[in-house]
């Protein structure tokens, strides 16, 4: 979705709300690990499901960085310089990490006088505008 912003349509989501369902996911797992789902499932089966959930998992991690993160970040110091306006509040991307394909949102910054603009938070997180991951692209490398 690079290049697509939307007016403030879509609001930063819920810490808390977020974790609550990281919390969810975690105890389905453990009651999967334990529970009768696995009960007469041969090894490889399980290994295999195990590792589809975990994955699930690390992207619900890997979202939670991102929004705590996109949450911490401190715009005054670009709004104080008055070089920069507020764009969008939550520009949505996709980026493909080493657990999969993970949707974030972030805030977009144009440029006062005109030209183009950029997102903080990526530059923050030096994640690049092709939608990589770091450990996707030591991996493609």
């Amino acid at each position: 979705m690079e290049g697509k912003h939307k007016k403030d349509t879509d609001a930063c989501p819920d810490l808390e709300t977020a974790k609550a369902e990281l919390r969810k996911k975690f105890e389905g797992l453990l009651a999967f690990c334990c529970g009768r789902d696995s009960e007469h499932v041969k090894f490889h089966r399980f290994e295999c499901e195990l590792l589809r959930r975990v994955f699930e998992l690390a992207r619900l991690l890997v979202m939670l960085f991102l929004l705590s993160r996109h949450r911490k970040l401190n715009l005054r110091l670009f709004f104080n310089s008055r070089k920069y306006k507020l764009d969008d509040r939550y520009a949505e991307r996709t980026l493909q990490t080493v657990f999969g394909e993970v949707k974030y949102g972030r805030v977009y910054l144009r440029r006062c006088k005109g030209g183009s603009g950029y997102h903080p938070l990526d530059e923050e997180l030096g994640l690049t505008r092709d939608g990589y991951s770091p450990g996707t692209m030591s991996f493609l490398g």
